[in-house]
């Protein structure tokens, strides 16, 4: 009976990260689209909407074909599930070491913890605890933003000192919550984006910047130009940063995409 309750409780934990990904990623096209519903969702899932509602409230536990083939549907590559423990290559040994990796993808999934390690840098909070204004500022709930700074601080990104005010020694926070987990850098990126698509309307044109260009060009320059890219995005961070009179935060966010398609065969 202690083993059969020791293995379901290593079923769930193993399928936390999964199941996070399914409801963040419903919750994203939520926000996009008020009318996107969970049948909507389940039927781009390529599964039955009523298996889908019980998988996400906990009453099922996600088989291990189903698991590859939402991991799939989901983007996640085969070194997210190696991550998370899904394929061979890598072994999850503790359930500490379980909520460890669930957090890190929790953090580099969610914008606003970006948001708020930015926010508290701003002379208006002081890095204080004042939760509630940071989260009017930023658009969020008290919840979400106690949530996230718990986060924060089990990670090691945030400290408190010795008089309960927030210490954030990180320099670059873009970099240093880098976690080597591609469904979760896309997961962070379409936020991002649907963010930018909001501004479009609500954020007046003098206190903002968009753009875009369409160019044919010599794809063998790609890897150059995703450098310049790279070097500009850091240039113009440190630029605007470098001030004793930080009063807001914002998101940079370049794209350079194909919109023709490779051809057949290449």
């Amino acid at each position: 009976m202690i083993n059969q309750q020791k293995e379901n409780k290593t079923n769930k934990e193993t399928e936390e990260p999964l199941l996070n990904n399914l409801r963040s990623e419903l919750e994203r096209r939520k926000k996009v689209n008020p009318s996107y519903s969970l049948r909507a969702f389940a039927k781009s899932l390529e599964m039955d909407a009523s298996n889908l509602s019980k998988l996400l409230s906990g009453q099922t536990i996600i088989g291990a074909k189903l698991r590859m083939k939402l991991a799939k549907k989901l983007g996640m590559s085969d070194e997210d599930l190696r991550h998370f423990g899904y394929l061979e290559g890598h072994v999850v040994k503790d359930s500490d070491y379980i909520d460890h990796q669930l957090d890190h993808f929790k953090v580099i999934s969610d914008w606003y913890h970006y948001a708020i390690l930015e926010a508290l840098k701003l002379d208006e909070f002081r890095r204080d605890q004042d939760h509630k204004s940071l989260a009017e500022r930023l658009g969020l709930t008290e919840e979400e933003v106690e949530l996230a700074v718990k986060r924060l601080l089990k990670l090691g990104h945030l400290k408190l000192d010795s008089e309960g005010r927030y210490v954030d020694d990180e320099v670059n926070t873009s970099n240093i919550l880098s976690v080597d987990t591609s469904c979760a850098h896309r997961s962070n990126q379409k936020q991002i984006l649907s963010l930018a698509i909001e501004a479009l309307d609500e954020i007046p044109i003098d206190q903002r910047s968009q753009s875009a260009m369409t160019v044919a060009i010599d794809s063998k320059k790609l890897p150059e130009a995703k450098g310049m890219i790279k070097e500009f995005r850091r240039k113009l961070a440190r630029f605007l940063s470098d001030s004793s009179q930080l009063d807001e935060v914002y998101h940079l966010s370049v794209s350079l995409y194909p919109v023709t398609r490779s051809r057949k065969g290449e």
